[in-house]
């Protein structure tokens, strides 16, 4: 009797030890299985990324949220898929797998607004800000939300929000502005003078340069405190833009406000400081527009020099690299003046080496127009010391910019020959007396 019971226990020890492996196997296997799936289904999803294959990919796993936000996507934005409740339940699904997600839910906002679920959508984009409150993305979508219905203050209050949090997509935002206002400027300039921050203003304002609205553009530029480091710098950018458009007068505006500011740590800067900016060349040629531009050839080195200098601390240096056939007009320096008015140009210059006959000048011409102003000076001599040039003409009744250039000329068809160094110093230029000359309109002395 003891050896049965002995048996019998055995037996049931041994089903119980094969029913716990027939059930690490079948968890084993649905581990596998599942596993498989989700390894099969990201692969999918991952190396063939159209619809089909996204919807084959949620069959193997369907808590793919990534799978699910691309397939939404295709139903938010594909042409020939578009189908906004499908996007939805696709988003839907996404939110609930990740619902800490923000940009989930910034999603799911928009495909909710493409449904027109407009209470659903701002829920949605709200969930999203506080999910996120430093982000730049959810404002950015919130505020783009917001514009599409209109609602300009409270979509510029989240744009303001955006831009403080990423400067750098002021472009971005400027762009978004004028296409969802159809090109409504004075929305941007409504938008850029309630930024907060002198580089964000700056930066609509060249938004709007860059769309022609040179006025607005000025407009929101002028909205910068003196003291913000961005006005300078965007004042520069802007001179820059309104010359090369042809928009003088207000080239000419936003160039003197930049000059006075940045030089007013060296003291006041006068009319006729103004009148003829930077004759002595003292000055850095940062602020660009009127002032000298200063460029060399292979033919001539043209650069400012400490030693030779009639007043101030530098002149103009032109040395001759080349000696035949030399035709250069690398110096030049922009001019505003009143047009029917008589003007006095004055200059120093002194030359080393130089021939007698070396077709150096002075040329003034009318920036809009040749036709309408043009002058070239008597050909300057060869003066070992420094020697004042005076040159007197009139505006005519529609000139507003002039351009001198230094200029050497070729003198001869068949021979022709400039070597040396010629020096150029302090620069004025200033209303003159009426007088009666043979020739009232362009005169020199």
């Amino acid at each position: 009797m003891r050896r049965v019971k002995e048996v019998e226990v055995n037996v049931t020890s041994a089903w119980k030890r094969l029913g716990v492996l027939l059930l690490l196997g079948a968890a084993l296997v649905w581990v596998l299985f599942h596993l498989w799936a989700q390894v099969r289904g990201t692969r999918m999803a991952n190396v063939v990324g159209d619809a089909e294959h996204l919807k084959t990919a949620l069959a193997y796993d369907p808590g793919q949220a990534e799978v699910h936000t691309r397939l939404g996507f295709y139903y938010l934005y594909d042409p020939f898929l578009f189908d906004p409740p499908q996007a939805v339940q696709h988003f839907e699904a996404a939110v609930e797998i990740q619902p800490f997600d923000w940009n989930a839910w910034s999603n799911l906002g928009r495909a909710y607004e493409q449904q027109g679920d407009v209470a659903r959508a701002e829920r949605a984009y709200l969930f999203g800000i506080e999910l996120a409150p430093h982000y730049f993305y959810p404002r950015w979508a919130y505020g783009n939300f917001l514009l599409r219905r209109g609602e300009i203050d409270r979509a510029f209050r989240e744009l303001r929000r955006a831009s403080d949090i990423h400067p750098q997509a002021i472009g971005n935002i400027c762009d978004l502005i004028w296409q969802t206002t159809g090109g409504n400027a004075e929305v941007l300039v409504q938008f850029g003078t309630s930024l907060r921050t002198g580089s964000a203003k700056g930066a609509v304002s060249q938004c709007l340069m860059a769309r022609a609205e040179y006025q607005r553009a000025v407009n929101v530029w002028k909205t910068l405190t003196r003291d913000d480091p961005a006005k300078i710098d965007t004042g520069r950018s802007l001179v820059s833009w309104l010359t090369g458009a042809g928009q003088w007068p207000l080239a000419y505006l936003v160039w003197q406000e930049v000059v006075r500011e940045e030089f007013k740590a060296s003291g006041e800067v006068s009319p006729a400081d103004l009148m003829f900016w930077n004759g002595d060349f003292d000055y850095d040629m940062a602020v660009g527009g009127f002032d000298w531009s200063i460029n060399s050839s292979q033919e001539v080195e043209a650069r400012l020099d400490t030693v030779e200098r009639y007043r101030g601390n530098q002149s103009l240096l032109l040395e001759f690299k080349q000696h035949q056939r030399v035709n250069f007009s690398g110096v030049t320096h922009d001019l505003w003046v009143e047009p029917s008015t008589r003007y006095r140009l004055r200059f120093y210059y002194k030359t080393e080496k130089v021939p007698e006959t070396n077709g150096l000048a002075v040329v003034l011409t009318d920036v809009e127009s040749l036709t309408r102003f043009s002058f070239e000076s008597k050909q300057l001599g060869n003066e070992s010391q420094w020697t004042r040039k005076e040159i007197t003409f009139e505006t005519p009744a529609e000139t507003r910019i002039l351009r001198l250039q230094i200029v050497r000329r070729p003198v001869g068809q068949i021979y022709d020959y400039i070597k040396g160094r010629v020096w150029f110093d302090s620069f004025s230029l200033e209303p003159a007396p009426l007088e009666i000359t043979d020739s009232p309109n362009r005169t020199e002395q």
